[in-house]
């Protein structure tokens, strides 16, 4: 049985050419398509085209085009199409594995979309997806206050400012008839995203990319980053009002989508080449990953989780706090086992789960209250 990284690697070929073909195929497009085809027949070529057609094609426009690029990618080795080559024929890139069976979720009822707000991401079929899609598409993330240097004046209770007393007093003939306060000017804490988006986070990762856009679109002084083996400035592609136009932005920028991970080396490219920027004020930043960092199989190991802890450290005396987001909290007995795990936990602020659609909305709720 071939694995089915190998399917989502052939589907993102299938991708690229649909993108060359003039449809935008993104990488959330790619693991709803992956995700489909493990509910269908895959060596039924209609149920395959109406899988595909379902999760990479978004207007009606572009299904001719869809069409052709069908027939000339899903075919025998020996007749490949224009452009960029498939990785092989149909029978040898899908698996033999029977489709899982899939439990429907009483629809419409209060307490299914309850049970849905909290189903784990990774195990949805596509229907939960984009369901799931649409309700992170409508969180809002508010600005957390963060008080300046400051001051200015106020009706409410604070401190008493002797200057603007004084000031009313004599306007009213020399007589203190009442103190003027002032408090502290606010202004929302700045927010800066590292979001995992290598294999071992690729089930998590199209609700997570249509959750980030969401953020974008409500805090316009966000930044967001993603990364597997390096990392990548995203925010500009997410700027897009239309969720399907900026996460096909984002395909060209992301090039080891679903790769590798290796944390410390994007966070060190993030201290270095980015925080001066993005962090000058203390922004509060949230890691979403599940923290197994696997460097180059040659690099030392210890020397990794050392460099790892270091560029925690750093990471952690430029922000105001650092929010951790790991779906591997799902798990009730869950615990940091793993060496890099352990390493990002020591200098986390708070840790919660990243798992679905209600850690996400928790997610919000936290970045908007009031410390």
């Amino acid at each position: 049985m071939v694995a089915l990284p190998t399917l989502t690697a052939s589907i993102a070929d299938f991708a690229q050419a649909l993108r060359a073909a003039g449809v935008p195929a993104g990488p959330a497009d790619i693991i709803a398509a992956s995700q489909a085809c493990t509910c269908i027949d895959v060596f039924a070529r209609p149920q395959l085209r109406a899988a595909l057609a379902a999760t990479l094609v978004h207007k009606a426009d572009h299904l001719a085009h869809f069409s052709a690029a069908f027939d000339a990618f899903w075919q025998a080795p020996a007749a490949p199409m224009a452009g960029p080559a498939p990785a092989a024929g149909l029978a040898q890139i899908l698996p033999n594995a029977q489709p899982p069976e899939i439990a429907f979720a009483a629809a419409g009822t209060a307490s299914g979309a309850q049970a849905h707000r909290h189903m784990d991401i990774a195990a949805m079929s596509a229907s939960d997806i984009a369901q799931a899609k649409r309700a992170v598409a409508a969180i809002t993330v508010a600005g957390r206050p963060r008080p300046l240097r400051r001051w200015q004046a106020s009706t409410r209770a604070g401190r008493i400012d002797l200057t603007a007393t004084w000031r009313a007093a004599l306007r009213e003939g020399g007589d203190i008839t009442r103190f003027c306060t002032q408090t502290r000017r606010q202004r929302p804490a700045k927010l800066v995203v590292l979001c995992d988006i290598s294999a071992s986070m690729a089930g998590y990762a199209q609700v997570l990319l249509h959750f980030l856009h969401a953020l974008v679109a409500s805090r316009s002084d966000s930044q967001v980053f993603v990364f597997a083996t390096s990392l990548t400035h995203v925010t500009r592609a997410l700027h897009c009002r239309d969720a399907g136009q900026a996460l096909a932005k984002l395909a060209p920028l992301i090039g080891d989508f679903a790769g590798g991970t290796r944390i410390a080396d994007s966070l060190a490219d993030f201290n270095r080449n980015w925080a001066r920027r993005v962090l000058a004020e203390r922004a509060d930043v949230v890691l979403i990953s599940d923290g197994l960092d696997r460097p180059d199989a040659t690099a030392d190991v210890g020397a990794g989780h050392n460099r790892l802890a270091v560029e925690m450290a750093r990471l952690a005396r430029n922000a105001r706090q650092i929010i951790w987001l790991n779906p591997l909290l799902r798990y009730e007995k869950f615990e940091p086992r793993a060496r890099s795990v352990a390493t990002i936990l020591a200098h986390v602020d708070v840790f919660r789960a990243g798992h679905s659609v209600a850690s996400l909305q928790a997610l919000a709720g936290l970045l908007g209250a009031k410390p």
